[in-house]
């Protein structure tokens, strides 16, 4: 993961240091041709500053204070795109090693289990059901699973098999699956916050 952090931080300072490039080079250009301008005013006896060489100099500083802001904000997003992106890795990780599973793997074995006929789970291709919980982010801070089982990955792997088992008067039905596929299940859900 640390390498991809860092390939993402290398190529946003790549993309800070080619634009600043692009901004110097469009400055010395217009610089350019402003002294270029005052010659040929200082030749032909005009006077620039009437004739508009200062609001052209403002006009480049306004270009050049656009340019570096435009520069600023580029940098920030990408840092903190590079953040988000960290913590999500991660989070990823942390909820893979808790529950000795892969959240990876875990979309379509809820899938093929109907998961998503009782339950809303974010990223589940149609799950929107409405008989059980919400399967989301505030999982990872609930008490109980199930209202009966202290919250942590053996017990969330506990019910996910067998439900009914564990509270007969449950609507989750007991679902048999293996515990590896239980313990992909558990990483995906707690890796929702």
């Amino acid at each position: 993961m640390r390498s991809g952090l860092a390939r993402m931080v290398g190529g946003a300072l790549a993309a800070v240091l080619l634009l600043t490039a692009a901004v110097a080079a469009a400055t010395l250009w217009s610089d350019r041709r402003d002294r270029a301008r005052h010659d040929s005013d200082m030749a032909t006896g005009v006077d620039a500053r009437h004739s508009g060489g200062q609001s052209a100099r403002s006009g480049l500083i306004r270009k050049i204070g656009g340019a570096l802001a435009a520069v600023l904000l580029l940098t920030a997003v990408v840092a903190a795109a590079a953040l988000w992106s960290d913590r999500r890795g991660r989070v990823l990780h942390e909820s893979d090693m808790a529950t000795g599973g892969v959240g990876a793997r875990a979309i379509p074995i809820m899938t093929a289990n109907g998961c998503s006929g009782c339950h809303t789970i974010p990223g589940v291709p149609g799950a929107q059901g409405q008989v059980g919980p919400r399967l989301d982010a505030s999982l990872a801070d609930r008490v109980f699973i199930g209202g009966v089982l202290a919250n942590n990955p053996e017990n969330l792997i506990r019910w996910i098999r067998e439900a009914r088992e564990i509270n007969p008067h449950t609507a989750m039905p007991s679902t048999r699956i293996t515990e590896q596929q239980a313990r992909d299940i558990a990483a995906y859900l707690y890796a929702l916050r």
